[in-house]
């Protein structure tokens, strides 16, 4: 099933961020969806961003968090 993140999640071989989109095995998609982890993706039509669009505003949120991470890093030293 194919899902898109809420939240981050990761281990030592993977992770996820807001926004990314995955294809999961069914079983523990509904188990992440249970959890809020996770929701179903939008299917592809005329008014639905693609999973270009979703990786895209993932990979801009994760450059974002990390400008603001070095630059609070910066002002403590």
């Amino acid at each position: 099933m194919k899902v898109r993140f809420l939240t981050s999640i990761a281990s030592a071989d993977w992770s996820y961020g807001p926004g990314d989109v995955a294809e999961l095995d069914d079983r523990l998609a509904e188990a992440w969806m249970g959890a809020g982890i996770c929701e179903p993706a939008p299917t592809a039509g005329p008014e639905s961003a693609t999973d270009d669009d979703y990786d895209t505003a993932a990979r801009v949120t994760r450059a974002r968090r990390s400008d603001r991470s070095r630059k609070r890093a910066g002002k403590r030293g």
